[in-house]
Order: C-alpha cells, then structure tokens, then sequence
C-alpha cells in the first residue's frame, strides 16, 4: 500500500473512534435527563399534488335523419264526356275521395232506338256541323262500312272504292264513291274537320272521321241528334294496285256447273294491309263484285256471279304477276281453275 494511503486509512479509523465516543457520550445523557426536555413536534407541510384530470372529451351522438319517400295518393274524380264520335275526354276533379283503382271507362256506341241515351243536358245537341274530328288526307281508299238506318231496320253495307280530293277551300269536291254495285257517288264534306257526307240508295250519310293514321281512317256514322248510326273504315290504295286489269278464263271441270266458262275483264284494287275489292266485267255481259286478300303473292277472292252462291278462287302469283289456281262453286261439288293474266 503506498505511504499516503496508509497514513489515511489511520486517520479515518481515529475519527471513526472518536464519533463513536461522543454518541455514546450523547446516548448517556439522554437517559440521564430521563426525556425531561419537551418534545418537539416539527410540522411538515404536507406536499401539494396538482392532478390535472384528464380532460373528457365530449363524443357527440349522431343523430340519423332516415331519408323517407312518400308518394302520395292523389285523389282524382274522373269525370268523362263522351263526344258522338265515340271520343271519350277525362277531365281531372281535384278534392274528391283517394282511390287506389281508377277505372278505364267504356265507350258504347249508341244505337238509335227509341230508348236511345240523351246528350247530356249541359250540352247543345251535337250535328254533323259541329262534331269535328281528325282531318282527311287526300288519297284513293278501300272503304267499308255498316250501318242501322233506324229502329228494326236490317244492317246495310256501303263499300268500294273512295277517291278524296282536299280543295283549297277545304272542301271535298270532287270526291267520289264506287260502290261495289258499279256506280259512283258524290262525296262532300270539310276535310280539316273530318267531316264526310254522301247519299246511297236515297239515304243521305253523315259521317266523322275518329282515327287518321297513315294509311287508314276509321269514322262513325251519326245523326243530326247525335246518335250513332255505324262506322267505316278507309284504308289507302297501295300504288302498285291502283285497279290493276286482267284477263280472266276461268272453266268449270266437274260437278253440276261441269263445262261453264268465265271469261271476262279483272279490276283489282289492293289496300295497304292486303285487302282485294274489285270487279269482274263478264265478256257475255255482266258486272260481278270481287273481294278477298292478297298476302305473300297468294290471292284469295269470291266472286258473287249468283245471289248467294259466289264463285270462290284461290291461287298464287307467277312469273310476271300471273294469277292461277282452283275453283269451288258456285255451286256444291263444283270446281275447276282459272287464269289471270295481266
């Protein structure tokens, strides 16, 4: 150990000697003075904590609006006024009960009898002046029609060939009906106003167009109280059948007509949807009424030559628009074939 260490160690060891001493020194005279000396209570101040609280962060609760569709139901009353033309008009009446079912109203034409539906009250009369309907389109039409002159009468047809011409005033002259008896009848009227009027066989015909579409017109017939009479129907002439001539042979093979012939001029008008009207001239005389359908190039047709025993033919297109085919009738157990040529 190095000198100075050692002369140190000695010191330290005598202090620590000598403060032994004097607590033993101190520990006597404590016991000595037998805890005389008041006791001292020395008051220490308490430490102060400051806890800061963790801070609460209010979470607001959200609060869902729902989105809500509500379709109302919306209350209508339908009142309709039916027009003498067959034309019902829906006018809507706010404030009245809530109906989940609005019902289609139906129209019926009303058939002149003595127990005929009035025009209501709230309203003049209707007449052929005043009922007004979809304007006519110039143009040559197959036309068709059926209607009950009065109480108990028997239904009556009015059909042919109707040619419109629209003037620059508006009216019809000039217009004409071929009926499919052969003869010709003047049409009158007010084109803008769908107004058509005519005579056949002395009954003198009102009539109001309801529908015009491009190639078909359809009308009612009606009187000048308002009552329907009938209806009729247009439908354009195609262009490449506008009266297109034949010549017809046609020859009975077999049964009780075996070895009759038909020989004669074939008119055919053909419609826009297929429909055949037209005439056949006879060489010997006579003028037969023609009707039937052509569709696809396949032609079907009666030809009345007897009152209620018509001559029926059916046959196809071939070549340059030759028609042929087969016979039945006139009478039962009659048939045969027969040529078109044009």
């Amino acid at each position: 150990m190095h000198p100075w260490l050692q002369t140190a160690t000695r010191r330290g060891g005598a202090a620590l000697a000598l403060l032994g001493t004097l607590t033993l020194i101190g520990g006597i005279a404590f016991a000595l003075i037998g805890g005389a000396l008041p006791r001292v209570t020395a008051a220490v101040p308490a430490e102060v904590v400051t806890i800061t609280p963790t801070p609460t962060i209010p979470v607001p609760t959200p609060t869902l609006t729902p989105t809500v569709t509500i379709t109302p139901t919306v209350a209508v009353t339908a009142t309709v006024t039916v027009t003498p033309t067959g034309t019902a008009t829906v006018t809507s009446v706010p404030g009245a009960p809530t109906s989940t079912h609005t019902p289609v109203p139906t129209v019926t034409p009303v058939v002149p009898t003595s127990a005929a539906s009035p025009v209501p009250a709230t309203s003049p009369p209707a007449t052929p002046g005043t009922v007004i309907g979809p304007a006519l389109p110039a143009g040559v039409y197959h036309f068709t029609s059926s209607l009950v002159a009065g109480v108990g009468a028997q239904v009556s047809h009015a059909d042919g060939i109707l040619r419109l011409r629209v003037g620059i005033t508006d009216n019809l002259n000039g217009s004409t009906l071929r009926l499919t008896t052969g003869s010709l009848v003047a049409v009158g009227g007010a084109a803008s106003k769908g107004q058509i009027f005519m005579t056949v066989n002395g009954m003198h015909l009102d009539g109001v167009s309801t529908a015009v579409g491009p190639n078909r017109i359809s009308g009612l017939y009606i009187t000048h109280n308002g009552n329907t009479l009938g209806f009729w129907v247009a439908t354009r002439i195609a262009p490449s059948q506008m009266g297109t001539r034949y010549t017809f042979v046609g020859r009975i093979s077999t049964g009780p007509d075996s070895g009759l012939a038909y020989r004669g001029t074939l008119e055919l008008w053909g419609d826009t949807f297929g429909g055949l009207l037209g005439w056949l001239t006879a060489a010997q005389g006579g003028l037969y009424t023609v009707s039937g359908n052509s569709v696809n190039g396949n032609v079907n047709m009666a030809i009345v030559v007897r009152a209620g025993t018509p001559l029926f033919v059916s046959g196809t297109t071939h070549g340059r628009n030759v028609l042929q085919g087969t016979i039945a009738g006139p009478l039962a157990g009659d048939t045969g074939t027969w040529t078109a040529t044009p």
